[in-house]
């Protein structure tokens, strides 16, 4: 059975690979923008387990609160089963804990690109598939970036 914080890092994970995507690694963003993500506020509802081996979906959703907070909502899912819901409140500041007062440009319009949302509103969510496993007690992850209606496993 997976241990119940690795789903935390399952969904930073996720959060960090949807950040990659858009062509920002999070040392590139200290060194090039000054920017750091902090988390607000942080909270996990667990529903089924997930075993060593196991495939996980990671979805994550999220929308803009202010100029520098973002609200996530991801979903850690074995094929079609919730596993956990895990929903982030970041907060974009500088990498001495200072609020910044705006994000950079290119990684606002970055960000604003890949909301995913269809033509009635709704946000689709960014799916990360994650391979926990390996027949130790360490887990480890496999992630791979999903855009929506591409195929699962």
């Amino acid at each position: 059975m997976v241990y119940h914080s690795n789903y935390l890092a399952f969904a930073e994970r996720a959060r960090s690979e949807l950040l990659r995507e858009l062509g920002f690694g999070l040392r590139q963003l200290v060194e090039e923008f000054d920017l750091v993500w902090v988390v607000r506020a942080a909270s996990a509802r667990y529903r089924r387990p997930a075993f060593l081996d196991d495939w996980l979906v990671v979805e994550s959703r999220y929308r803009r609160c202010s100029p520098l907070r973002f609200a996530f909502a991801q979903r850690i899912k074995r094929e079609d089963a919730l596993l956990a819901v895990i929903d982030i409140d970041l907060a974009a500041v500088s990498s001495r804990g200072r609020p910044l007062r705006r994000l950079p440009a290119v990684v606002a319009k970055a960000l604003d690109a890949v909301r995913f949302e269809n033509e009635d509103g709704e946000t689709k969510p960014h799916s990360l598939y994650s391979r926990v496993g390996g027949g130790t007690a360490n887990t480890s992850t496999q992630l791979r970036a999903v855009k929506p209606g591409e195929g699962s496993r």
